[in-house]
């Protein structure tokens, strides 16, 4: 008997420093610009920027104006009215330097907000408690059994989701609904996920075995195909997708996430971040996480979206 080694864990991403400009800013910022199309004075902002060889970009899309057309648009659409995310910037610089850079421009009079958001992680269940499992074959086996049956999400409550159930009636099995993913990174050739997925439609995945594994996962909890190997997942006819943080962030990855979806459409966020019980430090065991809609942009984007 030997015991069962740990599956690899995903690092946590990249910290985030996000500005939130005053909405009469008229703020219009690229790599190249920090400037205001309604005369208010920004001098000070690009100087920081450049002191610290930091460039400040719209969060949510490539330019202010698109972003604001997209709002309105949505806001047409929606009968109601929807948060202005064009006033949500993020500020691209040496990661050491983000807490600093962050501190000056907050002080900024244009600036009504400016923080840095820690790394974010997906959830990750508690360690194993040691106990000794079968030695396993290096070799993979050549068919793939049938795990269904160890699928207790499965079943009725309270062990359960009632999916069984759920099965037998129209629809039941997701069909004609979308389903996106937030998260780092999926495998979307695994041979349990073949039909009705959709791949990953924006953002950039990490190149990391702990995010694949748990995005694949979390795929295949919710959408592995029903064959006679592997598992079935709860609503395996709903069509999968998933949205990558990397290089975009949380919020724009929920706000990618929600331009693909309408309606009775679902957005799985599979992410969380340490929160102000251990002064939003980082910990093995994730104690004092909590939502990601805590942070401003986060709310916003989710408001929206919802």
């Amino acid at each position: 008997m030997a015991r069962k080694p740990e599956p690899p864990k995903p690092p946590e991403s990249a910290r985030e420093l996000i500005v939130m400009v005053r909405p009469d800013a008229g703020m219009r910022a690229s790599r190249s610009r920090v400037e205001s199309v309604t005369g208010q004075k920004t001098t000070s902002i690009r100087d920081i920027l450049k002191d610290n060889k930091a460039v400040m970009m719209p969060l949510f899309g490539p330019n202010e104006e698109r972003v604001i057309t997209r709002t309105r648009s949505e806001a047409e659409t929606a009968e109601m009215p929807l948060e202005d995310l064009s006033v949500f910037y993020r500020v691209e610089a040496d990661e050491e330097r983000l807490d600093e850079i962050g501190g000056k421009l907050f002080e900024q009079e244009l600036v009504e907000a400016a923080y840095v958001k820690p790394a974010s992680s997906p959830p990750v269940g508690p360690p194993e408690d040691g106990t000794a499992a079968p030695d396993t074959p290096d070799a993979a086996p050549p068919l793939t059994a049938n795990f269904e049956a160890r699928q207790g999400y499965l079943d009725a409550p309270p062990t359960g989701v009632n999916a069984r159930w759920a099965w037998t009636r129209t629809n039941g099995t997701g069909d004609g609904v979308r389903i996106v993913d937030i998260e780092g990174a999926w495998r979307f050739t695994h041979e349990d996920l073949v039909t009705a997925q959709a791949g990953v439609v924006g953002g950039i995945q990490f190149n990391d075995l702990g995010w694949r594994n748990h995005g694949t996962a979390v795929l295949g909890e919710f959408s592995g195909d029903p064959n006679p190997f592997g598992i079935t997942g709860i609503a395996p006819d709903a069509i999968a997708m998933a949205v990558a943080i990397g290089g975009i962030g949380t919020s724009a990855a929920i706000n990618a996430g929600a331009a693909r979806l309408s309606a009775g459409d679902v957005m799985l966020i599979e992410l969380h971040r340490p929160g102000p019980q251990f002064n939003f430090e980082g910990r093995g065991d994730q104690r004092g996480y909590i939502a990601i809609e805590w942070w401003p942009d986060d709310y916003a984007a989710l408001l929206n979206a919802t």
